[in-house]
């Protein structure tokens, strides 16, 4: 066997079992920043072109996942798989739902086999105009500043407390609804806002958090207002003296019918003789 066989040989002997290297070409749409207010599908387009000399066909797995920028989370997919002579299409599609996490993603691709990796790439891009949410936020409606005991209770002209546990230093919109249609503002400091109520009844308290890139959020509350101890005694001694004078009234009237009914009574016997 001369020199030339004895090189072919060898070299067909290599490149049926060289290491299986694809191309990857990968698109993204829409190409620029994507604004959630714009656009609500994030499409991500992979060309895999295997090589043009392949030895053995062999199975190939490919292994997709998305890093999110929220603590570099990542998002991983199930594998699939295709023969290593083949070209394939994958079609990734990420919706947008308006919540989510501002910044930049990356999308990987891997092509492997049980030993060797075939293929890695990523690419990455950036969502801009999603709303967070405002988390941890809590309003409380108490008797004392501290507002270590809640209540919807309260004595009229009694201090009534709102606190408002507010992580983000979101805008703090408070108002207080009677029922007769009365509304009154409340204002807040150092997310705390106070108030006296007087008139007893039903009242509506609404709180409402904004904040530039986060969603609007509200809570409404009801409390109940009851009549001091001193307004009801006072209206408990109106009463009493109401009563009084009522019975006072009542044997008056009497005693004036009985008078009448004798004087009557004292003529009719004098005429009769």
């Amino acid at each position: 066997m001369n020199k030339m066989k004895i090189i072919n040989l060898l070299l067909l002997f290599f490149i049926s079992n060289a290491l299986v290297l694809y191309a990857l070409d990968i698109s993204i749409l829409p190409v620029s920043d994507i604004d959630y207010k714009n656009t609500k599908v994030i499409e991500v387009n992979v060309n895999i072109i295997s090589p043009e000399f392949v030895g053995n066909s062999q199975l190939a797995d490919i292994h997709e996942k998305l890093i999110i920028p929220d603590d570099n989370k990542e998002l991983v997919f199930l594998s699939q798989q295709m023969l290593s002579s083949e070209d394939k299409n994958i079609r990734f599609v990420m919706p947008i739902y308006g919540v989510g996490t501002n910044g930049i993603y990356i999308y990987q691709i891997t092509i492997f086999n049980d030993t060797e990796v075939l293929a890695d790439k990523n690419v990455s891009f950036r969502i801009i105009g999603l709303k967070s949410v405002l988390n941890d936020f809590d309003v409380k409606i108490c008797k004392e500043e501290l507002c270590i005991t809640e209540t919807k209770y309260f004595m009229a002209g009694e201090d009534l407390f709102v606190k408002v546990r507010n992580p983000q230093n979101a805008d703090i919109v408070g108002v207080i609804h009677a029922k007769n249609g009365v509304s009154e503002d409340l204002h807040f400091k150092d997310n705390i806002a106070k108030i006296k109520l007087f008139e007893d009844g039903k009242y509506t308290v609404d709180v409402i958090l904004s904040k530039d890139g986060y969603f609007e959020e509200k809570r409404n509350y009801e409390i109940k207002v009851i009549k001091s101890p001193e307004i009801v005694r006072a209206d408990n001694n109106i009463k009493e003296v109401g009563s009084s004078q009522n019975i006072l009234l009542y044997y008056l009237t009497g005693f004036i019918v009985v008078f009448i009914l004798f004087i009557i009574l004292l003529f009719s016997r004098r005429s009769n003789k």
